[in-house]
């Protein structure tokens, strides 16, 4: 596996396959990528009305733009300087403070100065993650929140050449419940959607056999107040995207040649 992993390192076109930074363009605007990690950062929102919030890996920084929408004041966080330099000139708000910043050490922060701290496709990456989950704790306020992410193992099967650890949902509580008392495990599905209702009604059906791609934690020492809507994002350009691949045109066009002569009437 790791000279699998290191092969894929050493070929970019392979590597872009696992492109671990989201940039919210026009490109990704058409893939469920871009409603993956959007649809968590709705969730966090939910959660950051008048808070002091941490958003640790932040990235491009278009979570901590979204966050900052409720939130009191943003701290956002990424170890990756040139992402920071970006997301700083594309995503400036009053209410948003980017600092570059080890997620395993959190210099920059002080000790129960944050409400909120949301962690996204993270603790996967490092190499000490009781490190990590040791500096949130420290961060958060006695009544302090955690939302943390990560794939699925049973699922992803370890491919990812960055990731460096995934787990299991058994794992993955563990790892949590040895630093907050109180850990909830939401599950994070993908799939062509078909809603009705004024906007979201907080109902989603999910297929009986269908595995969880993502596990969303949240993680605090005192009661977990559930959300009370599920979070759905539609990405009506991926649907389009899809409709439009040759592919799936050929099945539609032979399809239609197989009904005009009759090979589906009863």
């Amino acid at each position: 596996m790791r000279l699998i992993n290191w092969l894929i390192r050493q070929n970019k076109s392979m590597a872009e396959i696992f492109e671990e930074r989201l940039v919210l363009d026009e490109t990704m605007a058409s893939s469920l990528i871009y409603d993956e990690h959007l649809v968590r950062y709705e969730l966090a929102k939910s959660y950051s009305q008048g808070k002091v919030v941490l958003d640790v890996a932040c990235g491009s920084g278009y979570g901590s733009y979204l966050l900052a929408d409720k939130a009191e004041k943003v701290w956002a966080i990424d170890i990756n300087q040139e992402a920071l330099a970006l997301a700083e000139k594309k995503y400036q708000h009053p209410k948003i403070k980017f600092l570059a910043d080890d997620v395993e050490i959190l210099s920059k922060v002080g000790d129960k100065m944050i409400d909120l701290a949301v962690s996204f496709e993270t603790i996967e990456h490092l190499k000490n993650p009781d490190n990590y989950l040791e500096q949130l704790k420290r961060v958060l306020k006695t009544d302090g929140l955690a939302l943390i992410s990560t794939p699925n193992r049973q699922v992803f099967g370890q491919k990812n050449p960055w990731h460096l650890r995934e787990y299991t949902k058994e794992d993955f509580s563990q790892i949590l419940a040895k630093y907050f008392k109180n850990v909830v495990i939401l599950e994070q599905f993908n799939a062509l959607a078909s809603v009705i209702g004024d906007s979201t009604d907080g109902r989603v059906l999910v297929g009986k056999n269908k595995q969880a791609l993502y596990f969303v934690a949240l993680a605090s020492d005192v009661e977990i107040n559930l959300p009370k809507n599920s979070f759905v994002s539609l990405n009506e350009s991926a649907l389009i995207k899809r409709d439009n691949n040759p592919a799936w045109r050929f099945i539609n066009k032979f399809y239609s040649y197989l009904n005009k002569f009759g090979f589906f009437k009863k």
